[in-house]
């Protein structure tokens, strides 16, 4: 499941937060070794939009810090 399926199934399940997570890739969908993830409060009143939209703003800080963490050697 990915994208605004995601964000759907979070706001159904009555969840109480999100996130992303930055992994390896491998053959297998988000199946890979985690590097690191980022999570967000699911608000009473989220829309799929409006909790994709802080998603994807950690997704926009997490894929550079996974970069240098791979690149320092920290992954």
């Amino acid at each position: 499941m990915y994208g605004e399926n995601v964000h759907a199934a979070v706001l159904e399940a009555g969840e109480t937060e999100s996130g992303c997570s930055i992994h390896y890739v491998i053959p297998e969908v988000d199946q890979g070794p985690v590097i690191l993830q980022k999570t967000v409060v699911v608000k009473s009143d989220d829309t799929t939009e409006t909790l994709g939209a802080r998603v994807i703003a950690q997704e926009h800080i997490a894929y550079p810090e996974a970069v240098r963490m791979i690149a320092e050697n920290r992954a």
